[in-house]
């Protein structure tokens, strides 16, 4: 029998049927040949893979900054990063591997500046449970989308760099 999953919680029902991962991606993602092996390999409960954002010219990710507050982390791919993954606090959630202990953890729709998402909900939930999320490093996934007219984050330096969210906020006021 079949189901619509726009009406049946997915990670309900991986817990109901048993699971120990579930991979969600987005129908606009673009696996590599190596993703999935690389967020199996990452070892945490929940891993990302990135991808460029509709408003960017560049992957970017969230990740805590010196003083708590999430700092934008521009082409991490990019990052020379000890290991195959590195922690994240927000991450457009295109490819995202959950293991068994996540699994109860809800996507509900949030919203963080300018982005709305449940990938954002899923995020502001994983770090309410102390679960503190992956990001692969030196490794994106290709999102098929068209960009906005007006990129947040313009094509620029290709090096990673990191934007405040001050920074940020300037740069959506500036495009709308």
């Amino acid at each position: 029998a079949g189901f619509d999953v726009t009406t049946v919680d997915v990670s309900e029902l991986a817990l109901a049927e048993g699971y120990d991962w579930l991979l969600f991606l987005d129908s606009d993602v673009e696996l590599r040949r190596d993703t999935l092996h690389r967020l199996l390999g990452a070892g945490g409960d929940v891993v990302h893979a990135p991808y460029r954002p509709r408003w960017s010219a560049h992957v970017v990710v969230g990740v805590a900054g010196a003083d708590g507050r999430v700092e934008i982390l521009v082409n991490p791919q990019r990052l020379d990063a000890a290991g195959d993954a590195f922690p994240c606090a927000l991450v457009a959630a295109g490819c995202t591997l959950i293991r068994r202990p996540a699994l109860d953890v809800p996507f509900t729709v949030a919203d963080y500046g300018f982005v709305r998402g449940e990938d954002i909900g899923f995020c502001v939930g994983l770090k309410a449970r102390g679960v503190v999320p992956l990001c692969l490093a030196r490794h994106h996934v290709e999102h098929l989308c068209q960009p906005w007219p007006r990129l947040l984050i313009p094509a620029g330096d290709d090096g990673p760099f990191r934007l405040d969210e001050e920074e940020l906020v300037r740069r959506l006021r500036e495009t709308s």
